[in-house]
């Protein structure tokens, strides 16, 4: 039996592949922070008698102290975990802070990943194919860091904080992979395309007229979550790979799969969590 564990599994893609998961027979562990959201997840458990093969972890996982714990409670769940897909996002047209005092984008898209993606490593050593799949949208630039104010203080937007937040996801997943000789796990960035899901998020008129329009025009997150599986049931070997709406992308064409880049954010990333809880640390 396989451990999958799903970060934002309550939800959209997440909720898709956790559910498919249970219906193959894996154990998932699922993660989210929506009390009324976990309880459907059960209840899907319950409908297929998975209930003994599903774990549901209700936090919220902008919080760095959230996403230990959930590495903690995992740990003492299983003792390996075979594939970590990670999903969570909220979108917000105004400037939010988590309780860390960072940008809600970057806490919970970027951060929280960094996290649970490394907490886990461990575990996911012990799988015999382990991979990580990281379903962060459309691959951006490396304009988009902002380097100097990665917490966004100043002209703060929705679209920039997410496309900030897909950028760092390649270079998280890039650091990671540049590692492989040493974990052996697998990393693959997923662009699902426009799916059709919830769009966890708070909006003003605009943006929300067009969230309506993507997801009346969007692919049922079932058939957006094919892929994942896929990569669940048949994990690959290289470090890094890519795909865009289920075709393989060469990651040479991705313009932020660039090692120094990864290498500067994650020791910005560290030297963050080092310093957490003192306002004046933060990037």
């Amino acid at each position: 039996m396989r451990t999958i564990v799903v970060q934002g599994g309550t939800d959209g893609i997440g909720r898709a592949v956790a559910e498919a998961s249970l219906d193959r027979g894996d154990r998932v562990v699922v993660l989210g922070r929506d009390v009324e959201k976990a309880a459907r997840m059960r209840d899907h458990a319950r409908s297929v008698d998975a209930e003994e093969r599903l774990q549901v972890v209700v936090d919220d996982l902008s919080s760095i102290a959230a996403n230990r714990r959930a590495v903690e409670q995992i740990s003492h769940l299983t003792q390996r975990v075979d594939a970590l897909v990670l999903c969570a996002r909220h979108y917000s047209t105004w400037r939010r802070e988590s309780v860390d005092g960072l940008e809600s984008t970057f806490a919970l898209f970027y951060l929280s990943r960094y996290l649970l993606l490394h907490g886990l490593t461990p575990l996911l050593r012990r799988s015999a194919a382990p991979v990580v799949v990281d379903v962060a949208g459309s691959p951006g630039t490396l304009a988009a860091i902002s380097w100097d104010d990665l917490q966004l203080r100043h002209g703060y937007d929705g679209q920039r904080a997410l496309m900030q937040g897909g950028a760092a996801n390649d270079l998280l997943v890039t650091a990671f992979a540049a590692d492989h000789d040493r974990h052996g796990v697998a990393a693959v960035l997923v662009d699902p395309g426009m799916v059709s899901s919830s769009f966890s998020g708070e909006y003003d008129d605009v943006t929300a007229a067009q969230i309506r329009t993507m997801q009346r025009l969007g692919r049922p997150t079932a058939e957006a979550a094919t892929p994942v599986l896929d990569l669940l049931e048949r994990p690959p070997t290289a470090p890094i790979s890519a795909l865009a709406r289920g075709t393989a992308v060469p990651t040479t064409r991705l313009a932020t799969i660039d090692p120094p880049s990864a290498a500067r954010l994650a020791a910005v990333t560290e030297r963050l969590l080092d310093t957490a809880g003192r306002e004046s640390a933060w990037v």
